[in-house]
């Protein structure tokens, strides 16, 4: 078979080209879409016919991105690892962005804007961040309490939310005393909500239970008429309970990323013992690199 330049083609869908160059004969591949790669080079003559075609290396595996030499095993992605090291290219973002950010600057999030101040806060583990949140494109019905509330409950705020009909467990972050961050695991079957604070000494008894009182009282009302929806449910308050065994933060400014994490591995079905004041800085440092890239791994 010949091309129109009268050069001999062997092949079959994808064909090749045999070109004499002095004593030499290449190998050129013609693909589909007409793009001429050149595979290889011998220094003697290649039978021609059936049964001598040249064997030759696949050529998926010379990319740089599938070379076997190059290829690692990727651990489960869909399993929550805290451990897990955040991505190389975030933190590299994260730098840039921190070079040039200024405090007065606001970084555009999924939802809304945070100030800038709010993601170095992040990451000085002794600054006491109070983030400043700016919405994109506020609308007044969107902030009446009432019916913001009921789309928790109906599940349909946050993303991916569930409706409480299909949940036993609720898990949320409270911040009592203007700057006390601390998490509470609701369960809707036993009524009873527990307390996780890395910093027990901070709130008082009395303070505690004038905090706790709201969620006692709403959950069980919003369980019978948004929920349940059967007058025999009992409206009677909600117990709460302060969680003991829990290692406690080093500094006066850790119990927000505490909190997150506590929420992070009580949903995980795991120990939150496991939450170790030495592991905060890496924390910190991973949740600011993933709110800038808004791409979260579990």
């Amino acid at each position: 078979m010949e091309d129109e330049d009268g050069e001999e083609l062997v092949g079959g869908e994808n064909l090749q080209r045999m070109k004499n160059v002095g004593n030499e004969t290449e190998f050129v591949e013609k693909g589909m879409s007409g793009d001429i790669v050149q595979i290889e080079s011998t220094g003697f003559d290649i039978p021609k016919g059936r049964g001598h075609r040249t064997k030759r290396k696949s050529r998926p595996l010379c990319s740089p991105f599938t070379d076997p030499t190059k290829r690692r095993k990727l651990s489960d992605l869909d399993v929550y690892d805290p451990y897990r090291e955040v991505d190389p290219s975030k933190v590299d973002d994260l730098n840039k962005w921190m070079e040039a950010a200024s405090t007065s600057d606001l970084v555009p999030l999924h939802h809304c804007d945070v100030e800038a101040k709010s993601l170095l806060d992040l990451l000085n583990k002794d600054a006491h961040g109070e983030w400043q949140i700016h919405a994109q494109s506020p609308r007044k019905e969107e902030f009446k309490f009432s019916k913001s509330l009921l789309k928790y409950v109906d599940g349909s705020i946050p993303e991916l939310g569930k409706c409480w009909k299909d949940c036993r467990y609720l898990y949320a972050p409270c911040c009592a005393i203007g700057s006390h961050w601390f998490a509470v695991k609701i369960d809707l079957e036993d009524r009873t909500i527990f307390i996780f604070d890395s910093l027990k000494s901070h709130v008082r008894k009395a303070e505690l239970e004038a905090f706790m009182k709201p969620l006692q009282v709403v959950i069980p009302m919003l369980m019978k008429l948004h929920v349940k929806c059967d007058d025999s449910y009992s409206t009677e308050k909600f117990k709460f309970v302060k969680m003991k065994e829990v290692h406690q933060q080093h500094n006066g400014s850790d119990c927000g990323i505490f909190t997150i994490k506590y929420i992070e591995f009580l949903q995980a079905n795991m120990d939150v013992c496991a939450i170790q004041p030495e592991y905060i800085p890496m924390w910190r440092k991973k949740l600011a690199a993933e709110l800038l890239a808004w791409h979260f791994e579990p």
